[in-house]
C-alpha cells in the first residue's frame, strides 16, 4: 500500500478485512482521509501515524485496535475528525485521550470539530 504515494483517501469500511495496520500505511505523505470502521482491523495504531501531516479525516471506530492511543495524533495538525471509539484501547477506561489530541480542538490550522471520544474525564 506504501507504494501508491500519491494516494488522497483510503475508504475500507464496514468489511471483514482484518490484520494490523501495515507499517507502509504511514509512508503515504498525502493521505487526508482514513476510513477504516467497522473493520477487522486488530493490533495498535504505531507512533508512526504523526507522520501523515495532510490527514484531515480520521475514522477508525468498531475496529478491535488494542493498545495505547498515540499523542503523535495532536500532530495532525490539519485533523478535523477522530473517531476511535468501539475499540479496546488500553490505560483510562474512561476512554480520554492524550492531551496533545484534544489540543487540537483549539489549535492547528483546521481545528479538530468533530471529537466523538471524552477529552473531559481528568486522567490519574
Amino acid at each position: 500500500i506504501g507504494d501508491v504515494t500519491h494516494m488522497q483517501s483510503l475508504s475500507l469500511f464496514d468489511t471483514a478485512i482484518g490484520g494490523t495496520i501495515p507499517d507502509s500505511l504511514y509512508n503515504l505523505s498525502k493521505l487526508s482521509s482514513l476510513r477504516v470502521y467497522g473493520s477487522k482491523l486488530e493490533g495498535t495504531i504505531s507512533t508512526q501515524i504523526g507522520q501523515l501531516r495532510n490527514m484531515q479525516w480520521l475514522w477508525m471506530h468498531g475496529c478491535e485496535l488494542t493498545g495505547a492511543v498515540p499523542s503523535e495524533l495532536g500532530s495532525l495538525k490539519k485533523l478535523e475528525a477522530l473517531t476511535l471509539h468501539g475499540n479496546a484501547f488500553g490505560g483510562d477506561a474512561a476512554g480520554t485521550l492524550p492531551t496533545e489530541i484534544c489540543n487540537l480542538r483549539t489549535t492547528g490550522s483546521k481545528k479538530l470539530e468533530h471529537l466523538w471520544t471524552n477529552c473531559d474525564v481528568k486522567r490519574d
